[in-house]
């Protein structure tokens, strides 16, 4: 017998704004909903900054990335009650405050409007909070590196809309992570194995991005492992906003991976593609090395295309595989890695 409108004042807001939503509610044949009671609610969802599609950048932390088809968990913050007016409006005043969020937020304000005959209906307004004017993306022209040797840092800093922001002064922290593995009892009295990273700072620099909003860093990886990269920014209003990447260098000394629930291996490659005629590198993040320890490298598409055996060294080994004109459009490579029984050499 009703509709219920929601709007908002603006289109987006900031970290530490108040979002202001009005509501309308009136009914089919055109007269206003006076006096009808309202109850409201707002919550936030994670916002994955999408304004820029030009190529690849990681614009939040690694650690807040979505992976695949992540479901995002709506999270309840505040909720009200009020009345419409004579005109059938009420403004809901929401602050919000994300400062304890790893990324931007969707901001969610929903409202039930009760008729005199006990009808409810809902309205809903979404809007995206922004933790900074500024997002800054960051990526590696290289993912595998050789300890010691440097790699560079590509960065970009955007408005909110996705237009490059330039003249930006990015702040980049390089950190070594290792992680420590645990395993704790679950409530089937099986033992499941969780991590936690341990990041300790390398080193520091300081960027201002080009007219066009981006900038390169040269990073120098001092030895096996893994590392994060990580920019900051500010806006004009000091909102801080920031993102990293990883990149790894192999390593023949030995090391901890983070270890899952099942016997799957990551590999790594040191580039996103490659042609024909240049060389892939892998990086086997193996949970064995040493004597006896073997692993078979396939690579395939519909079928075995060529297979190797190999001793893994070490944790972090590198695999060289040949890019021919066979393996266009697209291949994969698998590896099985073997180790010894205890006891056995």
């Amino acid at each position: 017998e009703f509709r219920v409108e929601m709007t908002t004042v603006k289109d987006e807001y900031f970290d530490g704004e108040s979002i202001d939503a009005t509501v309308r509610a009136s009914y089919y044949f055109g007269a206003p909903m006076s006096n009808a009671n309202v109850v409201w609610r707002a919550q936030t969802t994670d916002y994955f900054f999408n304004r820029y599609t030009d190529s690849f950048y990681s614009f939040a932390m690694e650690d807040a990335w979505c992976w695949y088809a992540c479901e995002r968990e709506e999270t309840p913050f505040t909720e009200g009650t009020g009345k419409l007016d004579a005109a059938g409006h009420t403004t809901i005043r929401v602050p919000v405050s994300i400062k304890n969020k790893s990324l931007s937020q969707i901001a969610s304000i929903e409202a039930d409007i009760t008729d005199i005959n006990k009808q409810i209906v809902s309205g809903r307004v979404d809007v995206p909070v922004h933790k900074s004017k500024v997002y800054v993306g960051v990526r590696t022209k290289e993912y595998v590196v050789e300890p010691t040797k440097s790699t560079t840092v590509e960065l970009i800093t955007l408005g909110t809309d996705g237009t490059p922001v330039k003249n930006q002064r990015v702040k980049l922290q390089l950190f070594s992570r290792v992680w420590n593995t645990v395993q704790k009892q679950g409530i089937d009295g099986d033992f499941y194995e969780e991590n936690e990273p341990v990041d300790t700072f390398v080193s520091e620099q300081n960027i201002v991005t080009g007219e066009n909003g981006k900038g390169e860093a040269i990073v120098t990886i001092p030895k096996g492992g893994q590392y994060a990269i990580v920019a900051s920014t500010q806006d004009s209003d000091n909102r801080e906003s920031k993102a990293s990447t990883r990149v790894y260098a192999w390593s023949s000394v030995a090391m901890n991976w983070p270890h899952s629930n099942n016997n799957r291996v990551e590999v790594t490659t040191d580039r996103p593609s490659y042609k024909p005629g240049e060389n892939a590198v892998l990086l086997v993040k193996s949970p064995f090395q040493g004597k006896g320890v073997k692993a078979l490298v396939t690579v395939e598409r519909e079928n075995i295309l060529s297979s190797q055996v190999i001793d893994l060294e070490s944790a972090a080994q590198p695999i060289t595989i040949a890019i021919t004109p066979d393996l266009i459009p697209n291949a994969y490579v698998s590896v099985v890695i073997l180790k010894p029984r205890m006891g056995e050499a």
